[in-house]
């Protein structure tokens, strides 16, 4: 499984979105875990589980674009060269694979996918 990450803040929470290819299951994938405050954790908090996610939307898998779609939606600007990187993933069937994005490379301009 390869990981995308990235972390915004949108209408006030914290978030964390992962997307992603799947290797085992040959699909791409997407969820966003939302921030819980914890002064007992080193980092002060951490990443519940997901308040969105692929699986929540259909028993078949979506499509790269429809994910971007689904995550946009919700408030969020995906990384400008993270959706290509994905893609690219799938054609190298990627396994233990992480990127993570900074906020300057979450404020670039979202690429719109035209297959995937």
């Amino acid at each position: 499984m390869s990981k995308h990450i990235f972390e915004q803040v949108v209408a006030g929470g914290r978030y964390e979105v992962q997307i992603g290819w799947d290797k085992p299951t040959q699909q791409y994938y997407g969820m966003i875990l939302e921030w819980v405050e914890d002064k007992e954790t080193p980092d002060g908090g951490y990443y519940d589980f997901p308040v969105w996610s692929d699986m929540d939307e259909s028993l078949a898998p979506l499509s790269l674009e429809t994910i971007a779609e689904k995550i946009t939606q919700r408030g969020f600007t995906i990384p400008g060269d993270l959706l290509q990187n994905v893609v690219s993933d799938k054609w190298r069937n990627a396994v233990n694979e992480f990127k993570f994005y900074t906020d300057t490379q979450a404020n670039q301009n979202m690429l719109t996918l035209t297959n995937g």
